[in-house]
C-alpha cells in the first residue's frame, strides 16, 4: 500500500537495486491510479522513498506535514491542476526548495514557458522514458541537496550572526548564560536545556538549569551526578561533543526520580577555550532520535561564541574590580598622586593630592597645567618635564611646596615614571608626592640625639675612666687586689660602653652618608694579622687556633680604619660563638674583586636568621649558652662599611659545622 492509499499491484523480479548516493523522498501527484502506480514502482526500484497522492489538494496537504526532496507532478488534475499547485508551492515561504518536474501529454511550447515561469524545474512529456526519467530525477535530487546545504549554511551563518550579537550585547556573565540558553533552545527546537561555565578541574562555577523548580540543594545534587557519571561529565571530560538518540537505552543520560522534564533525546557539548573546557550546554527533548549531526555542529559553533562572550564578560567583570580596588587603594593613599598628559596638564589625582592643593575640587583641577594646580613648585614641574622628555624614572627627590600666604613650605619626596599605552607609546607620567615634614622633624631630633650622644654623653664616661685612671695609679694610694678586680672591671665596662656609643655613631652616620670614606692602598694579609693578633691570647686560653690564610702582598683600596674594624667585629664574632677548633680568615682575589672569609667551627646560625642578624640591635640567639651576647650594632656596622665600598656581605652555615661570615669588595674604588 503506498502513502497515499494506493495498492500496488505490479510484481517484481530479483532484488531490488541498492539505495543510490543522495536518494531521496519523491512523492507522486497523478489522478490516474495506472500512471502513479508505475512512476512508483519505478522509482522504489532504484532506491527511493515513494509517497503517492491522487490530486493536487492530497499533495499539499502531505507536503504541509512532511516536505519531500522531489515532486513528480501530472499537469491535468481536477480540482488543483499542476499549475495551480507549483504556484501555491513556490509562494509558500514556509516550504524548503522542492525540485518540480511535470510530467504531462501536452507538448504545446506555450505549456512549457507557463510551467518554467511559475517555478517548475523540469519538464517530461508523456509516455515517459524511464531512464530518462531517473537521470533526471537523481541530477534535481543533487541540486536540491546543494540548495539545503546552501540555505543550512546560511541559515547558521544568520543564527551565529544573531546569537553573536545577542551575546555581545551585555557584560554580564548571567545575563549572556540567560540569553544563550533562551536562543540555543529556540534555534535547535529543543524543549529545554541546561548551561554551565567551569574552571580548570571542571567544577561548576555557575550554572543555568532546565530544572529550576528545584531547591537549592537538590540542584547541587543534579549538577555533581550530571558531571560524574551523566552526558555533561562525559562530553567535558573528551572534549567532545555528543548526542543521546534515545535517553532510555544511553547510559550517559541520567534519569532523576520525579523528574517533569520529559527526555526523549539530549544533545551536549563542552564550551572550549583553546583546549581548554570552559563550560557545557546541554539541551533536551522529548521525542528520541531528534537531534541530529547538524544540530551537533551548529551547537559547537554556538559554544564556542558563549565561550568568548563569556570569557569577555569574566575579563570585564575582573577589570572592573581591579580598577575598584585599584581606586579604593589610590583613594586611601597618604600621598599624593596626580598623573599628567604629555602637555603636562592633570589628568588624574586622589585625595591626597587635592588636599596638598589647598581643598579644591577634582573637576576643577583635572584639565589644568601643573604650574597652575601647583604654583610655585618649581622643583616638581622640572621632575615631570624631565620624565616626559624620556628620561630615566625619578625615585625619591625632595622638593618644596612654597605654600601660600604665611603657611610653612611643605617639604616634599617626589617619585615619578612614565605611563605607556598598550603598543609602549608614552603618553604621560605619575608623579608621587610625600610630605616628608614628620620625617625631617624626626631627622632633626636624631641628629640631636647623636650630638648629644658624642658630646654629652662621652664627657661623663671620659670623666669615668680619667677617675678610674687615677685610683689605679699607685701614686694616689696602694689598693689591695680586689680593689684592683673592680677597678679593671669598671674601666673595662666604661670602655665597652664607650665602643657601643662608637659604633652607634658610625652606624648612623653610615646611614646618614656622613661618614667620610678616606681611601688608600692597603695589605689586606697585614689587615688580617693586626686584627687577629690581640685575640691571639683569648683564643690560646681556650684552645681555639686562629689561623690567616690571606694570601701576602693582597692590595687592595679602601678605607683602612673602618675596613680594619670589620675584620674586628666579624673575628670577634667569631670568638663569641666557637668553643672548639679553629677560626680561619682567608681571602681569594679575582680580577675585579677580593672575597674575604672568615670561618669557624663554632655553634652556627639558628636557621633563617643568616640575613636577620646584619639588623640593627639584631642578636642572634646563642642556642648553647642560651643568652643573648654583644650589642646587635657591630654586624651592621660592618654591612654599611662593605656597602659603602660598593661591595657584599652575607652569612652561612658550613655544611659540617659553625658558620661562615664572608664579604666582597672591588679592587679598585674610585
Amino acid at each position: 500500500m503506498l502513502a497515499g492509499g494506493t495498492q500496488l499491484t505490479h510484481g517484481r523480479t530479483g532484488p531490488l537495486p541498492t539505495r543510490p548516493h543522495g536518494a531521496g523522498r519523491i512523492m507522486v501527484v497523478d489522478d490516474n491510479a495506472d500512471n502513479r502506480d508505475l512512476f512508483c514502482m519505478v522509482l522504489e526500484g532504484a532506491g527511493y522513498e515513494v509517497v503517492g497522492a491522487s490530486d493536487g489538494a492530497e499533495a499539499l496537504q502531505i507536503i504541509k506535514q512532511a516536505p519531500p526532496d522531489l515532486l513528480l507532478l501530472d499537469l491535468m488534475m481536477p480540482n488543483l491542476n499542476g499549475y495551480q499547485v507549483t504556484e501555491l508551492m513556490k509562494g509558500d515561504p514556509d516550504l524548503p526548495f522542492i525540485p518540480i518536474i511535470i510530467v504531462t501529454a501536452k507538448h504545446e511550447t506555450q505549456d512549457k514557458v507557463k510551467g518554467l515561469e511559475l517555478g517548475v524545474d523540469d519538464y517530461l512529456i508523456k509516455p515517459v522514458n524511464y531512464p530518462e526519467l531517473l537521470a533526471r530525477v537523481k541530477s534535481l535530487l543533487r541540486l536540491k541537496q546543494t540548495q539545503d546545504a546552501l540555505a543550512a549554511e546560511r541559515n547558521k551563518l544568520e543564527l551565529l550572526y544573531e546569537v553573536s550579537n545577542y551575546l555581545n550585547s551585555s557584560l554580564d556573565v548571567d545575563v549572556i548564560l540567560a540569553r544563550t540558553l533562551e536562543k540555543t533552545v529556540e534555534a535547535l527546537d529543543a524543549s529545554t536545556g541546561s548551561i554551565m561555565l567551569l574552571d580548570d578541574n571542571l567544577h561548576v562555577l555557575r550554572h543555568l538549569l532546565s530544572r529550576r523548580y528545584m531547591p537549592a540543594e537538590e540542584q547541587v545534587v543534579v549538577v555533581d551526578k550530571v558531571m560524574n557519571v551523566g552526558l555533561g561529565g562525559w562530553a567535558a571530560a573528551h572534549k567532545l561533543g555528543a548526542i543521546v538518540e534515545d535517553t532510555d537505552l544511553d547510559g550517559r543520560w541520567v534519569h532523576f526520580k520525579d523528574d517533569t522534564v520529559r527526555s526523549g533525546s539530549a544533545i551536549s557539548v563542552p564550551m572550549l577555550n583553546d583546549d581548554r573546557v570552559g563550560g557545557l550546554i546541554t539541551l533536551v527533548h522529548p521525542q528520541k532520535y531528534h537531534f541530529r549531526n547538524e544540530h551537533l555542529d551548529l551547537l559547537v559553533s554556538i559554544a564556542s561564541q558563549v565561550m568568548i562572550a563569556a570569557s569577555n564578560a569574566q575579563t570585564h567583570t575582573t577589570v572592573l574590580e581591579e580598577k575598584k580596588r585599584t581606586e579604593a587603594i589610590v583613594s586611601n593613599l597618604a600621598e599624593a598622586l596626580i598623573t599628567t598628559d604629555l602637555d603636562m596638564r592633570v589628568t588624574d589625582c586622589n585625595p591626597a593630592a587635592l588636599v596638598m592643593m589647598g581643598g579644591l575640587r577634582r573637576e576643577h583641577v583635572v584639565g589644568q597645567l601643573v604650574s597652575a594646580a601647583l604654583p610655585a613648585t618649581a622643583g616638581l614641574i622640572k621632575i615631570i618635564a624631565s620624565v616626559i622628555a624620556g628620561g630615566p624614572r625619578i625615585i625619591g627627590v625632595e622638593t618644596t611646596l612654597v605654600q601660600a600666604g604665611n603657611a610653612p613650605n611643605l617639604p616634599l619626596l617626589v617619585s615619578c615614571d612614565a605611563i605607556h599605552d598598550a603598543t609602549g607609546g608614552l603618553v604621560g607620567c605619575v608623579a608621587a608626592m610625600a610630605d616628608i615634614t614628620k620625617l625631617k622633624e624626626a631627622e632633626a631630633l636624631r641628629q640631636e640625639f647623636v650630638h648629644m650622644i658624642s658630646h654629652d654623653l662621652r664627657s661623663p664616661i671620659s670623666g669615668i675612666v680619667g677617675c678610674l685612671d687615677l685610683l689605679s695609679d699607685p701614686a694616689i694610694g696602694a689598693v689591695n687586689d680586689l680593689q684592683k678586680s673592680f677597678l679593671d672591671m669598671a674601666l673595662t665596662s666604661c670602655h665597652n660602653l664607650n665602643s657601643l656609643i662608637g659604633d652607634m655613631l658610625d652606624v648612623y652616620k653610615l646611614e646618614a652618608g656622613q661618614m667620610e670614606m678616606r681611601l688608600r692602598e692597603i695589605d689586606l694579609h697585614q689587615m688580617a694579622e693586626n686584627a687577629i693578633q690581640p685575640m691571639r691570647a683569648q683564643a690560646m686560653e681556650r684552645s681555639l687556633r686562629i689561623v690567616n690564610a690571606v694570601p701576602e702582598a693582597l692590595m687592595i683600596k679602601a678605607d683602612p680604619t673602618r675596613l680594619a674594624r670589620v675584620f674586628s667585629n666579624l673575628i670577634t664574632n667569631a670568638l663569641k660563638f666557637t668553643d672548639e677548633g679553629s677560626i680561619t680568615v682567608e681571602a681569594h682575589a679575582e680580577a675585579d674583586e677580593v672575597e674575604v672569609k672568615v670561618i669557624d667551627t663554632g655553634i652556627g646560625i639558628p636557621a633563617g636568621e643568616e640575613q636577620s642578624i646584619f639588623d640593627k640591635f639584631y642578636q642572634a640567639q646563642n642556642r648553647k649558652l642560651g643568652k643573648m651576647t654583644g650589642t646587635g650594632l657591630g654586624l651592621t656596622f660592618c654591612k654599611q662599611v662593605v656597602e659603602a665600598h660598593s661591595g657584599q656581605i652575607r652569612a652561612a652555615n658550613n655544611p659540617q659545622r659553625g658558620s661562615t661570615f664572608s664579604f666582597t669588595l672591588p679592587r679598585h674604588l674610585h
